[in-house]
């Protein structure tokens, strides 16, 4: 069990399409429906994720022209999370996207600049 750290962080506003377009394809994978949105989070400790070193899943992108996901199984306070990165992404390696059945933000009442701990599964 590994455990990182985090500021949460504003995104770029696209996380909810992007959701919703993949969302049955992620139901289907990861067996959750998740909410439309995603919570961004700035690693502090340590400052990256190498992926190739976690136990990830592959998504496939839902049609042609777009790309896959790799999503990493988490709990942030019991909660369970997906962490999921984008094969083609304009985020820093720094940023991670979450999602989960919740609006994370109003569910563990985050915001901006709160400092988390995310526990890899």
């Amino acid at each position: 069990m590994k455990v990182v750290k985090g500021r949460v962080v504003d995104g770029l506003g696209e996380g909810g399409w992007y959701v919703k377009l993949y969302s049955s394809i992620i139901e289907k994978t990861l067996g959750i429906t998740p909410y439309p949105g995603t919570l961004n989070v700035e690693l502090v400790d340590p400052p990256r994720l190498d992926f190739k070193e976690l136990n990830y899943v592959e998504i496939k992108p839902p049609k042609q022209g777009l790309g896959g996901l790799l999503a990493v199984k988490a709990l942030i306070k019991d909660i369970p999370v997906y962490i999921v990165k984008p094969v083609v992404t304009r985020h820093p390696p720094s940023i991670i996207e979450v999602i989960s059945a919740h609006h994370l933000r109003k569910k563990l009442g985050l915001k901006t600049g709160d400092l988390i701990e995310i526990i890899l599964l």
